[in-house]
This record gives structure tokens, C-alpha cells and sequence, in this order.
């Protein structure tokens, strides 16, 4: 490089001499410095291609793994569909066969069987089980996702094994699916009220005012301790804490299907609501087609409201609830909605366990069996397990009179054809969630797609 500084320090000058430079019409200078920008010029092609390169195989590898992962989440949702399939035409056996075998619906015996029975598959704990033959409870499954899962080791020892060859788990990355019962809620798709006391007569608004208001005593229930003050959902105070009226979020929700403008509310226009927002838009005035809908209704737009109540409440199905997948909730909503006046906490906690203890052992076999047993109705004894002591087995009476029992037939049922399932392919850093509703109240075989959504 000593040549090059000599060449640009060179001083200028009319003499021929070899330590003179041309005058300004000398193009050494100019050479070497055409020479240094192509250099550079071809430094910098060079590295951008590279980095171009790198880039687009990146990228590539990512929409690869991100197809793979959109495969593995459509497998588990066709594994559950198959079994929804199944459980849809053993419903059908039953069925045909009750003239001659009615004891079957009286043993619990019906699809709904087949579904509960594998509620979840993850893929990445059936690898755990094959790799390491031990089976986990919850605690022990969730301590060993958070540290990572199985090693390739294990992974790749997990694929040769399942009884199949190829393995059933010989692929790269993992699914979990999950099956739930969509009729468990409280369907809202079509509630309908044109002022507060027609929303309180609805079938949908007035299990929604009653899932809304009161209290509930359901975190004991689950747990099978004794009701207390510590355990109680006291809604009224969750309400009044956050300025929060629930016949207003009833009504909006009303306003939102029904076709006129008015709001069931305290009246006014009910688009006044969503014409000052950034993103202005109308109410619908036509029912809900999907979850996602009601989140713009006004009011329920808040987290806190829908973390509150958004598991209770679908827009698909019948409008009947399951009384045998009910949440806790839900199923004091039903008592406190059928039951006139309305009862005390604790009488509405303890048909609740009798509810919970007797649907453990047979579920109910049709909506007049399940009004007879809110009537004069207790759980049949449990036989006493290891893990569970005489204290913890469900217990409780449920001792009402006062039922509208044709209305509460009217609204519950005691079958699942509506289902949500979810699954979500995982391979690398890619995730892909499919979430579909089916409907299988018809003779399709497959049953009717709902819903389909892919994140």
C-alpha cells in the first residue's frame, strides 16, 4: 500500500520528473481511485448477497416449518374429529336400541362417553410416557414442560416406539389438541330484549342476569371444601368495583342482534356507543356468528369482563345447556334463572354438589331427570378411593319446589352435538393454532364446520 500513498502525495508540477505528478490533466489519481470505489462496490455486493441469501434461507425454513406446524395442527384436529365421528354414531346405536335396552341411557351409556374419555392429546407427553414408561400427574407434567420437555435423545428414542413401524410419533415437532363441549355455556347468539324488563323474561338474558349477579360458592365446589367467606364470588361487589352495570351489558348485547336502534338500556340511539370511537362502526342488528363478534359490543370490548365471564357464554348451538358438562357457574345460573323466589347461597351450594356428586357416576339421562332431581335429589354413594377420603366425595341435597319445570326442559339438555376443537402444531419456533366449532346435530357424517379459524 506504500506505492498508493506515494502515488496521492506526489506533489504536482509542470517538470518531467519522476517526483512530479502530471498537471491536473493526469489520470493516475483518478485510476486508483476508480480501483478503490470498484472494491468496495464489490464488498459490499458481495455482502449483501450473502446477507440476502441467508436471509431467504430463513425464511424459507421458517414457511417450512410453519406448513409442517399448520399439518401437525390439522392432524389433531382430525384425530378428535374422528372420535366426534364415532361418539355421533354410537349416539345412534343407543338410541335404536333403547326400546329394547332402556337401562343403557339409564347407565350413563352414549357417545359423550367416547369424547370425555380423551378430552386432550399432547403429543410432546406421550413421547414422555413412551421415552421414560412413567405416567405423570398434573403437577409433575407442568414442572416437566417448563423445563424444556424430553432431550433429542429421548425424542428420537420416543419415535421408534408406539407398536408401529414406522413409529406413531415418528415426526419432527409436536401437536396439542383439545375437545370441548360447546352447549356447556349459556348461548347469547339470539337474545333479544326490547327494554329491561322483556331482557330479565328472555330465556338467554335472564340466565345471563342471574350468571352475572349473586354469589357463588364454585371455587369450594371444585375443591370440595366446606362454603366459606373466602371462597365466595360475591358478582355484585365485582360489579360495583369497576362502575360496571350488568343489565347495561345485557342490553348492549341485546341491542346489538335486535333490528331497531333504540337501546334496551335506558333508551337512546345504540350506535351513539360506537360512532365516536376511532374506528367507527355500526351495531349488527342480526344475530352473532362468532365470539370474536361480541367482543365489540360495548362493554364487553374490557378484558377484565370477558376474562370474567367469556367461558360461560357461546353463540353456537341449540341455546339448550348441557346439564351434564355445565360449569359450576353456569349451573347456578340454571337453579337461580328455574327456581322461584330465589333461593338462599347455601341451599343453591349444596344442590350443586349433589349435581357435581351425582353426574360423577351417571350422567343425566334426559331434562325431566334432571328437574326431578332438583326437586328431592342426592348423589348415589361413591365407592371410597385411596386418593379420596369419605370427607371429599360430593356431597350435598338438592330440596326445590317452586321449579318452572316446562321452562327448565325447555332450556337444558342432557346430549353434546356442538363442539369446539382447538390444536396447535408446534416444529421449531413455529406455532400454528386451528380452532373449529362442529356441529353434529345433523346426519352429515362429518358433522357441519361452524367455525373455522387459523392464527
Amino acid at each position: 500500500m506504500k506505492w498508493i500513498w506515494t502515488e496521492l502525495t506526489r506533489p504536482r508540477g509542470s517538470q518531467t520528473n519522476r517526483f512530479f505528478r502530471g498537471g491536473r490533466g493526469s489520470r493516475s489519481g483518478v485510476a486508483i481511485i476508480m480501483v478503490l470505489g470498484c472494491f468496495l462496490f464489490l464488498t459490499m455486493t458481495a455482502t449483501e448477497l450473502t446477507t440476502t441469501s441467508m436471509t431467504r434461507v430463513q425464511l424459507a425454513a421458517n414457511l417450512r416449518d410453519e406448513a409442517k406446524a399448520e399439518a401437525l395442527a390439522r392432524s389433531g384436529l382430525n384425530f378428535y374429529r374422528l372420535i366426534l365421528i364415532a361418539a355421533n354414531g354410537l349416539d345412534s346405536k343407543v338410541q335404536g336400541m333403547n326400546a329394547m335396552f332402556p337401562q343403557l341411557s339409564q347407565m350413563g351409556i352414549s357417545g359423550d362417553m367416547l369424547w370425555q374419555m380423551v378430552p386432550m392429546i399432547n403429543t410432546n407427553l406421550l413421547r414422555m410416557v413412551f421415552a421414560t414408561g412413567e405416567e405423570l400427574d398434573a403437577e409433575e407434567q407442568a414442572e416437566f414442560l417448563e423445563q424444556g420437555g424430553l432431550t433429542q435423545e429421548q425424542r428420537e428414542e420416543s419415535e421408534d416406539m408406539g407398536g408401529s413401524k414406522p413409529g406413531f410419533l415418528s415426526f419432527n415437532g409436536d401437536f396439542l389438541a383439545e375437545v370441548t363441549d360447546e352447549t356447556r355455556r349459556i348461548n347469547i347468539r339470539t337474545i333479544a330484549g326490547q327494554d329491561i324488563v322483556s331482557l330479565q323474561n328472555d330465556p338467554a338474558g335472564s340466565k345471563l342476569f342471574a350468571l352475572m349477579t349473586g354469589n357463588n360458592t364454585c371455587e369450594a365446589i371444585r375443591n370440595n371444601r366446606p362454603m366459606s367467606a373466602d371462597d365466595l364470588d360475591d358478582r355484585n361487589r365485582w360489579f360495583i368495583d369497576r362502575d360496571l352495570e350488568p343489565l347495561e351489558l345485557i342490553g348492549n348485547l341485546a341491542d346489538w342482534v335486535d333490528r331497531d336502534g333504540n337501546r334496551a338500556y335506558q333508551g337512546g340511539n345504540e350506535d351513539s356507543l360506537y360512532e365516536k370511537l376511532d374506528d367507527p362502526y355500526r351495531t349488527k342488528n342480526a344475530p352473532f356468528d362468532s365470539l370474536q363478534e361480541v367482543r365489540l359490543v360495548d362493554g364487553w370490548h374490557r378484558d377484565d369482563v370477558w376474562e370474567k365471564f367469556g367461558e360461560q357464554v357461546t353463540v353456537f348451538g341449540d341455546g339448550k345447556v348441557n346439564v351434564n358438562t355445565a360449569d359450576c357457574e353456569v349451573l347456578f345460573a340454571l337453579i337461580r334463572t328455574h327456581v322461584q323466589p330465589m333461593p338462599p347461597d347455601m341451599l343453591v351450594d349444596s344442590c350443586v354438589r349433589a349435581i357435581e356428586g351425582y353426574r360423577l357416576m351417571v350422567p343425566f339421562g334426559s331434562p325431566q331427570a334432571f328437574a326431578n332431581f332438583l326437586e328431592n335429589g342426592t348423589p348415589p354413594p361413591m365407592p371410597q378411593s385411596a386418593s379420596m377420603s369419605a370427607a371429599q366425595m360430593p356431597q350435598g341435597t338438592c330440596n326445590f319446589r317452586n321449579i318452572d319445570k316446562a321452562a327448565l326442559q325447555r332450556s337444558v339438555s342432557t346430549k353434546t352435538k356442538v363442539f369446539r376443537v382447538t390444536s396447535t402444531g408446534t416444529v421449531g419456533q413455529a406455532t400454528v393454532k386451528i380452532e373449529a366449532v362442529f356441529d353434529f346435530s345433523s346426519n352429515a357424517i362429518g358433522g357441519k364446520t361452524l367455525y373455522w379459524r387459523i392464527e
